[in-house]
């Protein structure tokens, strides 16, 4: 094929796909605020110890005081919570993580899968859930 008429191949294809109907599709919040951490299937260590071993944490109150007179649930302010935000990369290596803590204490079969589940409609709230099997 000479050089033009694959130019003018190429150039249809773009054009093709550009004016293609959009999918629709919710657009992906890039961080999060992280207002769940779950674990399932935890038997073996605790959770304290799984959740000391990763960088993913969720959003909390910095004071059990705040808690008690209900100002990390009244308000937002960063004053009473410590916010956490999801970084997608160090999710994928806290499942790395998991494994090996899981494997120094002997249990070289365990396998982790995560889910992340948006909580708002906008997606910037999500619970997520590490399984451990």
């Amino acid at each position: 094929m000479p050089r033009p008429a694959l130019l003018l191949a190429l150039g249809a294809l773009c054009l093709v796909s550009a004016t293609a109907a959009p999918q629709e599709q919710r657009e992906e919040v890039e961080h999060p605020e992280v207002v769940e951490l779950d674990f399932t299937g935890v038997e073996v260590l605790s959770e304290e110890e799984l959740r000391g071993s990763i960088s993913t944490q969720e959003t909390r109150c910095k004071s059990p005081l705040f808690r008690i007179f209900l100002f990390c649930t009244l308000t937002t302010s960063p004053i009473f919570l410590e916010k956490h935000y999801l970084d997608r990369t160090e999710l994928a290596r806290d499942l790395l993580r998991l494994r090996i803590l899981y494997w120094r204490s002997g249990y070289r079969e365990t396998t982790v899968d995560t889910a992340v589940t948006p909580l708002t409609e906008s997606g910037d709230k999500v619970r997520v859930t590490l399984s451990l099997t």
